[in-house]
């Protein structure tokens, strides 16, 4: 069987605008999630779900950049 984590992301918010791309240590919070999922070793498969915003295009450029797959749409 494969198992796939499915981390959904929008930046898009009413109380803190672009939360995931808030910086932790030089990163945006995002990467460190990526980050820690990349560490388990059941999941195959790391796919970042967004919208098809043009608002999360930079979403889908760090999934390119940590080399996972990304979703975009509802």
């Amino acid at each position: 069987m494969k198992v796939a984590v499915l981390l959904v992301c929008r930046l898009k918010s009413q109380r803190l605008k672009e939360k995931a791309l808030k910086e932790i240590n030089g990163l945006p919070m995002i990467s460190h999630i990526i980050n820690r999922i990349k560490l388990a070793n059941i999941p195959e498969n790391i796919i970042l779900c967004t919208t098809d915003l043009t608002e999360d295009d930079r979403l889908e450029e760090i999934a390119k950049n940590h080399n996972i797959k990304c979703f975009r749409g509802n």
